[in-house]
């Protein structure tokens, strides 16, 4: 997810190759996802700190709260498991997780036991990974607006 262009090969034959975001997500390589242990990654930098917490923000806008105090200015790269993040069609209040990113569904994509819902936030996409009774029940297609719950003890540090 660090490198500018990736290839995916299967058995030796190249399946994808391109932008690591946009490849590891693409159809064609949904087989082997579970296998990569894609997640979701981006480039942050400190732009507060409240005591052991701090306030960080994409090169595109996205704002997140992480678990650890950092110094200003400082950058860093963390990734997001995709099954760590929470979808909602309302607005939650008063809760625990110190993340709510308002978005909207731009694609779900079926893989054999769940889906990917692929959310854009502001001018970053985030990818959640829920079931298919979720996706159903909440009645989330391309163009729902949702509100992606994500606890900051769910982010880890890349580098």
């Amino acid at each position: 997810m660090l490198g500018d262009e990736i290839a995916v090969l299967d058995r030796g034959r190249l399946i994808a190759q391109g932008a690591p975001r946009e490849t590891l997500w693409s159809q064609a390589v949904h087989s082997l996802t579970a296998g990569l242990g894609v997640e979701n990654v981006f480039e942050v930098a400190c732009i507060a700190t409240h005591g052991t917490s701090t306030r960080v923000r994409t090169s595109a806008g996205l704002e997140l709260e992480t678990p650890w105090p950092l110094s200003a200015g400082e950058t860093l790269t963390l990734g997001l498991r995709a099954e760590d993040i929470l979808i909602a069609l309302d607005r939650p209040n008063r809760i625990s997780a110190r993340n709510l990113c308002p978005g909207r569904v731009v694609r779900i994509d079926a893989q054999s036991d769940h889906l990917l819902v692929h959310v854009d936030v502001g001018k970053d996409r985030l990818i959640a990974k829920l079931t298919e009774r979720a996706v159903q029940d909440l009645r989330l297609a391309p163009g729902s607006n949702v509100y992606l719950i994500i606890k900051s003890q769910a982010l880890r540090r890349i580098r």
